[in-house]
């Protein structure tokens, strides 16, 4: 499995367009990682939510959101390889309890 930065997932929460990205103001560095995974190997990643909205500039905290019925969907950032052909790229995951 190929990463291309430091972050190996993110996260956006909506409520019919995007309130929230975990990483909209974030810098990450570009060294690629590789890291061998076992065949059934599981991964777990545990984000929390601040209940904020993205601010208009990254510079202040986003306005806290109102109640409302929001999605969250993850985003794994890993590429895998099979013959040289990208098998994965960008894939959401479940988010559970």
């Amino acid at each position: 499995m190929e990463f291309p930065n430091g972050r190996k997932a993110t996260y956006e929460i909506l409520e019919g367009e995007e309130v929230v990205r975990d990483d909209r103001c974030a810098a990450y560095t570009q060294e690629i990682s590789t890291e061998t995974w076992e065949p059934d190997h599981k991964e777990v990643y545990r984000f929390r939510w601040g209940q904020r909205a993205n601010s208009a500039d990254c510079a202040e905290k986003g306005e806290r959101v109102g109640p409302g019925s929001y999605s969250a969907r993850g985003i794994f950032d890993g590429v895998y390889y099979e013959n040289g052909s990208v098998k994965t790229r960008r894939k959401d995951f479940v988010i559970g309890d």
